[in-house]
């Protein structure tokens, strides 16, 4: 006569359920976050604009030729 051996696993996921409170909370500091990050930047580009400065990480126009030192020959 044979034995018959049966194992059984039990496997249970755990999901962690946030409080409510604290998931608003969180929400609220990231959109403020981004708000200020986004605002800065906005203000950054008034004074870019208001100082005709122009972007510079949009090359509306030709970039200048490297800067060189003033004792360096001239080609």
């Amino acid at each position: 006569m044979a034995r018959d051996t049966v194992i059984r696993v039990l496997e249970r996921r755990r999901k962690y359920h946030w409080p409510e409170a604290q998931l608003n909370f969180w929400l609220v500091i990231m959109i403020a976050s981004g708000a200020t990050i986004l605002g800065i930047f906005v203000y950054f580009m008034a004074v870019q604009s208001w100082l005709q400065a122009g972007q510079i990480w949009y090359a509306s126009t030709p970039t200048p030729p490297p800067l060189t030192h003033p004792d360096a020959p001239t080609q």
